[in-house]
């Protein structure tokens, strides 16, 4: 008698739960959480006021516009620390102009033109492995190209419907826009992604930062300039950009100094954001 009280309550406990748990959910809808509420960036004052700051600019037409190249060169440089002004600033405007100018690339190969930069071009691994990723989860490609730059194109292709969704970069506040050069003797910025992601939340309050490394792996490197010359030159280039979806947020990318070429090389880029946002670009 006692073996089979044991294997009724066994059997009847996990039902009883079970029912327990429906009614407690029916009771307690997901969307009625406190938690669940609203978003963060809807009810923290400091994310609503950026968020307006952000859009209170003047703007002025990003994508289509012919004058870019000339409103890029009519951004101030600030520099900081004991940078040099002999960097360069016509190299470094033309550096900041091709990334732009990618953003509109209408075929992968004139995306490719914009990125194909100094002494050489390789893709990176960890960043093909990361689009691999992305192809395979949101696109449901299961089998993805072996070769890295054919697999680089589909990602891009897919990201940027091939390059219909660059109407997106709608306008620009060339006015809240800026670079700044300096000089750094630690690779912290350049070698982790997430060090270059931290070290903006402190420059970009009250917002949200994702950073992303270069797909391209230029030469010479950081490393190897910090190897000849004891430091590297550093430009963070600062653009406001409004979309077409009526949000406004910055746009932020990273470039060395290589001097035996004589070029800015882009490493990483970020953007800065409140609330949702359609995609970032392709880097």
């Amino acid at each position: 008698m006692k073996k089979n009280s044991i294997v009724v309550v066994l059997t009847v406990l996990p039902l009883l739960l079970l029912c327990g748990l429906i009614v407690y959910r029916k009771s307690h809808p997901l969307e009625s959480r406190p938690q669940d509420a609203q978003l963060a960036t809807r009810t923290n004052p400091n994310y609503r006021k950026q968020e307006t700051d952000w859009l209170t600019n003047q703007f002025y037409p990003l994508y289509g516009a012919e004058n870019i190249s000339a409103k890029i060169e009519d951004l101030p440089i600030r520099l900081t620390g004991s940078a040099q002004p002999e960097v360069g600033n016509k190299e470094l405007y033309g550096a900041l102009n091709r990334i732009v100018k990618s953003l509109f690339a209408k075929t992968f190969e004139e995306y490719l033109s914009q990125r194909s930069v100094g002494a050489s071009l390789l893709l990176k691994e960890n960043s093909m492995k990361g689009q691999g990723g992305v192809l395979r989860r949101f696109y449901k490609i299961e089998h993805l190209p072996t070769n890295p730059l054919e697999l680089h194109k589909m990602f891009w292709s897919k990201t940027t419907e091939d390059g219909k969704r660059a109407k997106l970069w709608e306008a620009a506040s060339w006015q809240a826009s800026w670079i700044e050069c300096s000089k750094a003797s630690i690779l912290d910025d350049f070698t982790s992604t997430k060090s270059f992601s931290d070290s903006l939340r402190a420059r970009v309050p009250n917002c949200g930062i994702v950073g992303y490394p270069s797909s391209f792996e230029y030469g010479p490197t950081p490393r190897e300039v910090l190897s000849n010359d004891g430091y590297v030159t550093t430009a963070l280039a600062y653009l406001l950009v409004k979309t077409s979806e009526d949000k406004a947020y910055p746009l932020m990318v990273q470039f060395y100094w290589a001097p035996s070429i004589r070029t800015w090389l882009p490493s990483h880029l970020a953007v800065g954001y409140v609330g949702n946002r359609q995609f970032d670009p392709v880097f």
